[in-house]
């Protein structure tokens, strides 16, 4: 992987490697996770959301999102709700779905 911290090319690369990820080696899986935990710590929440819909890392994602700030984590939580997505992120007790929260 190329510029492995400069957000714009995650933005494009993510949803292709997040697309193969099954196929892909076990060192290029963890580049994916870790590129993918630096977007959301840095708060590009609604970006990774939108790469995420879909995907099926979110097994292997969820351990690596303790790592991140509580206030991050939080917003994450309340951005997949708001999308209709139900996944639990550590951390964070699950609430009712409101949309208008």
């Amino acid at each position: 992987m190329l510029a492995p911290f400069e957000g714009w090319i995650a933005f494009r690369r993510s949803p292709y490697v997040l697309a193969i990820y099954d196929a892909l080696p076990a060192d290029l899986k963890l580049s994916a996770l870790n590129e993918m935990v630096a977007i959301i710590a840095s708060g590009f929440i609604s970006e990774a959301v939108n790469i995420l819909r879909g995907s099926a890392v979110w097994d292997q994602l969820h351990p690596r999102l303790e790592k991140i700030r509580l206030d991050i984590r939080i917003e994450l939580d309340k951005t997949l709700r708001a999308r209709g997505l139900n996944v639990e992120i550590p951390g964070v007790a699950p609430r009712e779905f409101r949309p208008w929260q």
